[in-house]
């Protein structure tokens, strides 16, 4: 089955600082990290790319928002995570190919917070 693993901050190879390890775990998985799956780690622009492309959606896409758009106390709000929530699948709504087979599941982390 098809896949790919949408990180906020990944800058293709590289990272920057909306980036959040933790967030992560596929970076501690040597089969992904030094064979052909490393290619299935993106970032949101590739995202959002074949979400206008419908042909290079996978079958399963995991998003994972910027640390500035995640919702954790420490980096960011609520509001700004169903910001990020409202404009990831108002994206997919728009292409209407896209919309009538998917299924979005948004899961939240927040059980310890401040």
């Amino acid at each position: 089955m098809s896949w790919k693993w949408s990180s906020g901050g990944r800058n293709g190879d590289g990272i920057n600082r909306k980036y959040c390890p933790v967030c992560d775990p596929l970076i501690f998985s040597g089969a992904i990290m030094t064979g052909p799956l490393k290619k299935n780690l993106q970032d949101h622009e590739a995202l959002f790319r074949d979400i206008d492309n419908s042909d290079g959606m996978p079958a399963v896409a995991f998003v994972i928002p910027p640390n500035s758009e995640s919702g954790h106390p420490a980096s960011s709000t609520v509001s700004r995570y169903e910001q990020f929530v409202h404009r990831l699948i108002g994206k997919v709504q728009g292409n209407r190919a896209l919309w009538e087979k998917t299924a979005v599941l948004v899961t939240v982390d927040e059980s310890g917070g401040y």
